[in-house]
This record gives structure tokens, C-alpha cells and sequence, in this order.
């Protein structure tokens, strides 16, 4: 995949080097609890890290110097005939059938779980939405069951048969849940440890309860198994998962995983098995199955080679931007249009479900807050009027949330017919959210294993599905390295969003389709604080530095104050400490506004021609006020209008938001007005 067959000998060449180790010995560990077998090669970062952007980075294949079972027959398709074959237990097969509604195995199950059953280290590559989960749960399980003394005592925290790390809390709990109903009415005790939840409660859980198996992020795992009073013991473990391996590595769990490893038994004292389950095989992983895998480990790819990857097969459409202010606009618009797409004919076009993608947390929160407070312009009741977009719903993903949180929106995101997920980098991978229609990201990915991962979430099981990237215009360079990479055809330019192709910086004449979505953005932002905007400005600024595009910073400086000023509404851009804009390289560079982070000052003035920052909260309109003059995304937007109308109406819509500005901060929001 990817070229991987081409790279594969560089693989090869790789393990062939890896010394044989014992696969089974009679040696029963006499090491104390808790005591760290420190390795006599570490895991180095180096050997996780890219040599280019996007790199060509996809290396293991069917020659990958394993025993390649990809395209060995297997004779059973349903989990009925594993049960009848004495393979599977009748437990696990009932409650898959029974409870979960699952008959027939996927083919990365049936390619996996027979190899994993026998204790067989096993490397499998699979796509997202296929099944990876329940191919590594139920060996697991069955190999607990089939134990002669399981369930003749209580099961204590010391059991822990099973280690199952993932790269974020959100998979983690998902794959537990699905452990959760795999192991009903067997005795097996499921315990998670993600990080961003009580370490002492999920403690006691495990005290009280036991644990056959335990589900958990790195950070939050390697802090039980080092902690010497938690009771968290890995001396029983049987079987060690690596799930989505390469995101593992990619976002630096690295160190977390070998000192992992070192609280496990060595193998010449206590044999183990080891499963990597991943969509994509990048030669990052290689490090890892050097340090992790038996000689004799088993390669299984379920991905035909000659088949389409997602990527390959989604419709994508690349959006070239004239500013920062049209994003949110832009995001608008392609909702807007899909949501009313549905209503005119659904047998064609599904509920609009999506997930919008961006680079920061700040950012994700300033987009989550403006689609969720967007109204219909003219529509009475503020906040209580109804939804542009209804029923489609917004949620919010980042690691700003708490766990409660974040599980509650993606499970209601999971639940929704049509929705909105604004997510950062947390949400996109191994989550299986079904029925997505569009994927939206905005600004380059920094990896092509990003971009491939995000575009995942969509056009999974045979379901429709399409991906916009939004760029600026001077990203193109970065578009077309992208478009090389991934070797795919399907992506091209889109020329049909009117939002899109908008200066802002100047007056314009717009439709009354396209008037109507840039009202409901202004009232989105309006809704907006002013902490907020000041936030999000401040992560861009830091985001277009750290760009591989290359920006002299006075343009940087400009992009990201066009964007405070036509974008947010802003009269003066917000206050950055002269701190962070020395870091950033912007000492001498025109435009900033320096401060002590207090948001309040950051608009000048008072009365209808300010921006109105009511301390620091910019509930009024900030900059959205329209005295004739100046109006909402900075200056002159009496000139924008939905066409057909003349001067004088207009001039007659920026006196009446006049007169209710004056009337207080409550009336403001009440009528969005038709000043487009």
C-alpha cells in the first residue's frame, strides 16, 4: 500500500538482523512485583521519525521478512463455525450473535483471530471500520476461558492476562466497551486507565473488581504499573495490543511503551503474545517490531493491494482561500448546502453528518462556538430562535475538554443522524463513528498519515462520502506535494462556493443564498467571547509560524489580523505578550498589539463606531455594529449586499442596528438584521 511493496525489502533487510529469542520456557517469574526490566536497547525516537513532509513512509507489505498470511485460505466465514470447530468458545459466539447482532466475521477476523488464538505474534494492517477490534477482543477472551482454573477464585488486580493500549481515550473506551459486551456473564473483569479520569477511582475499580483485561492510554498505564503501591501488576500477562501502532509512535508514546515493557516479565522467563493492529504500516513501525515481536511473527494484510484506499476512493475537493476570514464562512456553506440538499431530496443525498478538522484547540472551540450560535437573519427569539442547520447538531472534540465530556459528545456525535463534530487530531483515529458523510479539514495536514486517517472517518463499510480540504491560496505548493504522495486521482479544485472566492477586505455584491450563510456566520460570531477570539488569534499566529509554508512574518502578522479584523470583527486585533511575540520571531514586525494577556483594552473606544468589548466579553456585537461606516468583519461591510437592493435600503438596515445597539446588549442579539 502506498508503495509499500517497493519498500518492503528495506524491511526485510531490517528484521532478518533481529536475534532469536526464546519463544516458551518453563522459567516461572521470581521478580518482584513492580520491578522494571530495563532493556538493553532502548526504543530510540529516531527510529519514529520522518525523513520528509509527507514522506514515503509505507514500508511493510507481503514481504515484509514475516510469514505472510494474507493470502492463505481460511475455510470458516461465521463465528457459528469457529464454535462448532471447538476454536471458539459457545459464550463468545452467543453473546456475538445474540447480543451484539454479529454473525459473520470481517475479513481482517477471519484472517487474525485462528493466527492469534495459537499465541502467534501477529502484525495486521486493516482499515478503519473493518472489524480490528473484535479480531484481537475475542482471541483474548477465548484464551482466558479456555484456562483450566479460570474462575475458581476471585479475580484480583494482579491478574491482568491482557494489555490493550491505545492512543486516546476516546478508543480506549470504546474498545472497552466492546470488551464489556464480549466477556457478559463469563466472569472476565474489563478495566480502563485513561488519562483525564480519577486515577483513584478507576484504582479502586480494579481493587474491588479484579482485572482479566485492561484497556488504557500510555501515560495513564505506565503511571499504575510504576506506581509500587497501586497493585497494578503486568507478572500475568499473556497478551500485549498495540492498537493504530503508527499513531502510537507518531504522536511520541514511544518512551511510554518501552517503559511499559520493562514491567513485563523478560520473555526468557515468561513467554507472550504480541498483536499491532493498524490501518497503515509506515516504516516508523519497524522500531517497534524490532523491539516487540517474536522472529517468527505472522504479517497479515487485509488490504488488496489493487483496491482503492479510502483516500483513493473518496471524492475530494481542495478550496483555495483569499484570507483566514473566509474559513469559517466557507465551513458554513458546505453544510448549509448539504442540509438543505437532504430536505429537497433525501433518497439521494443522506443526513449531513460531518467532521470539521483544525490545527489547534483554540481553534476548534472559536469554530464549535460560532456554528452552534448561528441563527437565520431576520428570526426572532435570539438563541431560542431555531437552527439554520436543525436538525443537524454541533459538538465539540478537543483535549480541552474533561473526559466526561469528550465521551459524551462522541457518543452523542456516534448516536446522531446529523450532526457536526468540530474536532482537533483527537478524534481521528481508530474512532468508529458511523455514517459520515463529509470531512472537512482546514489548513495542510502536517503528515500525510494525517490527511489519510482523517479522510478514515468517511466512506467507511461501502458508505457514501466526500472530503474538502480548505487552503489558503499560498498553499498550493504543499496541496500538490500532498496530492503526489498519496498517488491519488480524485482530488480536485472546487470552484462553486461563493463564500470561497470572497474578499473581505473589500465591498462586494453578493447573492441572496450567500448573504443569507454570511449573516448566520456574523451571528455566530457575535455569540462568541471576546477571551475566545483573543485565543484563537494567538494560536494562529503561532500555527502560520510553525507552517511548513514559508511566510515572512509581516505577512503572517497581516493574515492573522485580516482574520481578527473581516473575520472576528474586531477593531483592533487582541493583545499578545511581548513575551510569546519574541519566541515567535516578531520583534520589529508592524501591526501587533502588545499586552499583558488582558482582553478588555483590545478594542478601542465606545459608542456605535467601536468594537464594544464589554469587559473582555464582546457579547454586543464587536465590531459587528454597523453605524453606516463600519460594520461587522471590519470596515465598510455597508457595502456587501444579497443583491437587487439599493443604496438607500441599505443605508435604512445600518440605521435600524444602530438604534438597537443603542437599546442594550440583550436587543442587539434578538434581530440578526439584513445588512448583507
Amino acid at each position: 500500500m502506498y508503495g509499500a511493496a517497493r519498500q518492503g525489502r528495506l524491511v526485510l533487510r531490517t528484521l532478518r538482523s533481529i536475534p532469536s529469542a526464546s519463544l516458551s520456557s518453563p522459567l516461572v517469574r521470581t521478580l518482584p512485583s513492580n520491578t522494571r526490566i530495563v532493556p538493553t536497547q532502548s526504543i530510540r525516537v529516531s527510529l519514529f521519525s520522518s525523513t520528509s513532509k509527507y514522506g514515503q513512509q509505507h514500508a511493510a507489505a507481503e514481504d515484509m521478512g514475516a510469514e505472510d498470511l494474507s493470502h492463505v485460505h481460511r475455510e470458516f466465514s461465521k463465528f457459528s463455525e469457529l464454535a462448532d470447530a471447538g476454536i471458539l468458545d459457545q459464550r463468545i459466539v452467543n453473546t456475538l450473535s445474540n447480543r451484539m447482532g454479529i454473525q459473520t466475521m470481517t475479513e481482517v477476523q477471519r484472517m487474525t483471530i485462528n493466527e492469534c488464538l495459537d499465541g502467534s505474534d501477529v502484525v495486521a494492517q486493516a482499515r478503519t471500520g473493518t472489524g480490528k477490534t473484535l479480531a484481537f477482543l475475542t482471541p483474548i477472551v477465548q484464551r482466558l476461558l479456555r484456562e483450566p482454573n479460570f474462575n475458581t477464585r476471585r479475580a484480583s488486580i494482579g491478574d491482568t492476562r491482557a494489555l490493550i493500549i491505545s492512543p486516546t481515550r476516546e478508543l480506549a473506551e470504546q474498545i472497552a466497551d466492546e470488551a464489556r459486551k464480549i466477556v457478559s456473564g463469563t466472569g472476565v473483569q474489563v478495566q480502563t486507565a485513561v488519562g483525564g479520569t480519577q486515577k483513584k477511582y478507576h484504582l479502586k475499580l480494579m481493587q474491588r473488581m479484579g482485572c482479566h483485561i485492561l484497556v488504557g492510554t500510555p501515560g495513564r498505564v505506565k503511571d499504575l504499573v510504576s506506581d509500587p503501591d497501586s497493585g497494578v501488576s503486568l507478572d500475568n500477562i499473556q497478551t500485549f495490543v498495540l492498537d493504530e501502532a503508527d499513531r502510537l509512535l507518531d504522536i511520541g508514546f514511544a518512551p511510554d511503551i518501552e517503559e511499559i515493557q520493562s514491567y513485563m516479565p523478560p520473555r526468557e522467563m515468561k513467554d507472550r503474545q504480541t498483536l499491532m493492529f493498524s490501518a497503515t504500516m509506515p516504516r516508523t513501525v519497524v522500531g517497534l517490531v524490532k523491539q516487540t515481536m517474536k522472529p517468527d511473527f505472522k504479517f497479515v494484510r487485509t488490504i488488496d493491494p489493487n483496491e482503492a484506499a479510502t483516500h483513493e476512493s473518496v471524492p475530494q475537493k481542495v478550496v483555495y482561500l483569499p484570507g483566514m476570514e473566509n474559513q469559517l464562512p466557507v465551513i458554513a456553506e458546505i453544510a448549509y448546502k448539504a442540509v438543505q440538499a437532504h430536505k429537497a431530496d433525501p433518497t439521494n443525498n443522506p443526513p449531513f453528518k460531518a467532521i470539521v478538522f483544525l490545527s489547534t484547540i483554540n481553534e476548534v472551540k472559536m469554530a464549535h462556538e460560532v456554528l452552534r450560535n448561528m441563527r437565520e437573519p431576520g428570526t426572532k427569539g435570539g438563541l431560542f430562535a431555531p437552527h439554520p442547520l436543525a436538525p443537524c447538531k454541533i459538538y465539540e472534540m478537543s483535549s480541552r475538554l474533561t473526559q466526561a465530556e469528550r465521551t459524551r459528545n462522541s457518543q452523542a456525535f456516534r448516536h446522531a443522524e446529523s450532526a457536526i463534530l468540530v474536532s482537533s487530531d483527537v478524534a481521528a483515529r481508530g474512532m468508529d463513528f458511523p455514517n459520515v458523510t463529509h470531512v472537512i479539514q482546514v489548513g495542510p495536514p502536517k503528515k500525510l498519515e494525517d490527511y489519510i486517517h482523517r479522510i478514515g472517518r468517511t466512506g467507511r463499510a461501502g458508505k457514501p462520502g466526500e472530503g474538502w480540504l480548505i487552503l489558503q491560496d499560498d498553499e498550493r505548493n504543499e496541496f500538490r506535494q500532498l496530492v503526489r504522495d498519496i498517488h491519488a486521482h480524485n482530488i480536485s479544485e472546487d470552484t462553486t462556493l461563493e463564500t470561497a472566492t470572497l474578499d473581505m477586505t473589500q465591498p462586494t455584491q453578493l447573492s441572496a443564498e450567500t448573504g443569507k450563510i454570511m449573516q448566520m456566520v456574523e451571528s455566530g460570531i457575535r455569540a462568541v467571547p471576546m477571551g475566545d477570539k483573543a485565543k484563537a488569534y494567538t494560536s494562529i499566529l503561532a500555527s502560520l509560524v510553525q507552517s511548513s509554508v514559508r511566510r515572512p512574518k509581516q505577512a503572517v502578522v497581516d493574515m492573522a489580523n485580516n482574520l481578527a479584523k473581516f473575520g472576528y470583527g474586531l477593531e483592533r486585533p487582541p493583545r499578545v505578550s511581548p513575551t510569546l511575540a519574541s519566541k515567535l520571531g516578531f520583534s520589529g514586525v508592524r501591526g501587533l498589539e502588545y499586552g499583558g494577556g488582558d482582553f478588555e483594552g483590545s478594542g478601542s473606544g465606545s459608542g456605535s463606531g467601536s468594537s464594544g468589548f464589554r469587559g473582555g466579553n464582546d457579547r454586543s456585537g464587536s465590531g459587528f455594529r454597523g453605524n453606516g461606516r463600519r460594520d461587522s468583519f471590519g470596515s465598510n461591510r455597508g457595502s456587501f449586499d444579497r443583491g437587487g437592493r439599493g443604496q438607500s435600503d441599505r443605508r435604512q438596515d445600518f440605521d435600524r442596528d444602530s438604534r438597537f445597539n443603542r437599546r442594550g446588549d440583550s436587543d442587539a442579539r434578538g434581530d440578526q438584521g439584513s445588512r448583507w
